[in-house]
């Protein structure tokens, strides 16, 4: 849950190498979710107990902590029950390790005694994904707090103060200089960004003795706005579905350079700046999909498409005196000059037609002029005669 927050949620993305404090910004956000699950269960205890007024709010929600509270006398929500599982477990984005700790067992899950507080978790999750997923990148809506989400940088300092912060309608980077930029806005009625308040919604504290924060949260999960499992599949491909076994075949690559005899010089670069922007979005997501260490094999393979990413920018900055320091801004140039290569033929093939037309106009006068030539000569002739 930590990973997928500091990662995806909490993160902003970034072209190009992240050169600052990322993980330790991905420390702290670890550090503030144990802090959460702390205190849930140190405010709803071990065995907690659900409220009664769920499925007011959440039918869904209900059903499966109704059926997991008693299976035996609450038989009729196991259907939705499960249904409900298959959504957070399914069609829910995961660290690449959930699939492989305990947790991760629907069936595990099935037999545990009292899994509330599992189900607690995943919904949580859950909740902030349809929200935080859904929404495009340079919303407002997909800020953290106010102060933005982490955001990347291609400066290196050697000091650790090099952990930035930027809103997803700015550029703007700001320096975090407090860990409370590491707590996300709970003033929010779209999205329940506190794992204790979300608790809050689904369980009852089982002490009196409440911090400040703790009674805030409380308070504002006294009435909570409903809450609908979307159906939208939010997992990745390496989360928690098995790889289907596939045959191994052997592809023959076609490499011949005729099919693209008659594309210009920009529409070649440009198909060429699409595949490396193509490859490099893959290999980030895959990097952030779970999955910590790397084979020497595909490191390699990584280094080697940044190496030739970073090699065809520099050639076509050097054959268009351009100053790109992206493939995005890459893309942007080649698109502009392939326009204008365009304008121009079509200028041209103007003028082609033009040409034709003044040369068959002539043509005509000329054939019309040899026309009255013969008419006459054959009028001359008949006098004579």
């Amino acid at each position: 849950m930590a990973y997928i927050i500091a990662t995806k949620i909490a993160k902003k993305s970034f072209e190009g190498k992240d050169k600052g404090e990322s993980n330790i910004f991905h420390q702290f956000i670890h550090y503030w979710i144990h802090y959460e699950c702390v205190k849930v269960l140190v405010v709803f205890g071990m065995q907690p107990t659900i409220r009664s007024d769920i499925n007011s709010w959440s039918p869904e929600l209900h059903a499966v902590l109704m059926y997991f509270t008693s299976k035996t006398e609450n038989s009729q929500y196991k259907a939705t029950a499960f249904e409900v599982l298959d959504t957070l477990f399914d069609n829910t984005d995961h660290n690449g390790y959930f699939n492989k700790v305990n947790i991760a067992g629907k069936q595990i899950l099935n037999h545990d005694p009292n899994p509330i507080l599992i189900v607690v978790i995943l919904s949580y999750l859950r909740q902030l994904q349809q929200l935080f997923y859904a929404v495009g990148d340079t919303v407002t809506l997909r800020d953290w707090n106010e102060h933005g989400r982490y955001f990347g940088t291609s400066k290196t300092t050697k000091d650790l103060r090099n952990i930035g912060m930027s809103k997803a309608n700015s550029s703007e980077r700001v320096l975090i200089t407090d860990v409370s930029y590491f707590k996300p806005d709970e003033n929010r009625k779209d999205v329940i960004t506190s794992l204790e308040e979300w608790a809050a919604r689904l369980l009852k504290p089982h002490i009196t003795e409440l911090n400040k924060e703790t009674r805030t949260r409380l308070r504002r999960a006294k009435q909570p706005s409903t809450f609908v499992l979307s159906n939208t599949d939010y997992s990745t491909s390496s989360s928690t579905k098995p790889a289907s076994k596939q045959p191994i075949t052997t592809t023959k690559l076609d490499v011949s350079p005729i099919k693209h005899k008659s594309k210009s010089r920009n529409s070649l670069l440009l198909a060429l700046n699409s595949f490396f922007t193509t490859s490099i979005a893959a290999i980030e997501t895959k990097q952030s999909s779970g999955k910590r260490r790397l084979s020497s094999e595909q490191q390699n393979n990584y280094e080697s498409t940044s190496e030739a990413a970073s090699n065809f920018i520099a050639l076509v900055n050097k054959v268009d005196n351009a100053q790109c320091e992206s493939l995005n801004e890459i893309d942007t140039h080649l698109t502009k000059k392939l326009k204008t290569d365009y304008t121009k033929k079509d200028n041209s093939e103007d003028d082609d037609s033009s040409d034709d037309s003044e040369s068959s106009s002539s043509e005509d006068k000329e054939e019309t002029d040899m026309d009255d030539d013969d008419s006459s000569n054959e009028e001359e002739e008949d006098t004579s005669n």
